[in-house]
């Protein structure tokens, strides 16, 4: 059987969503954390399919390609624990304050 590639959206956030986010009125900290939330969703969808083809490449023996989606994958999840620290150390609390 032969793959044939197709292209589906990715459910959850979208970059058009930010932009249209960013062009919201209300708190800006609450506006924020909902940016943050956003990216990190997209972060997530990102490492799940660097991980699904990392895992692919490694079956088929591929070690070139495994190399490279192993320093992908890295750099993902290093840009989600960023964005978590920036939500948690400030962000989210801030919005939380701005509710209250």
């Amino acid at each position: 059987m032969r793959a044939v590639a197709k292209r589906k959206s990715r459910p959850g956030y979208s970059h058009k969503e930010g932009e249209d986010q960013i062009g919201q009125k209300g708190d800006p900290s609450v506006l924020d954390a909902g940016l943050i939330a956003g990216a990190q969703g997209v972060e997530h969808y990102e490492i799940e399919v660097y991980g699904s083809l990392r895992t692919w490449a490694a079956r088929i023996g591929n070690s070139f390609a495994v190399s490279l989606l192993d320093e992908t994958l890295q750099e993902e999840k290093d840009a989600d624990h960023k964005l978590t620290q920036i939500a948690e150390q400030s962000v989210n609390r801030e919005a939380a304050g701005a509710s209250a």
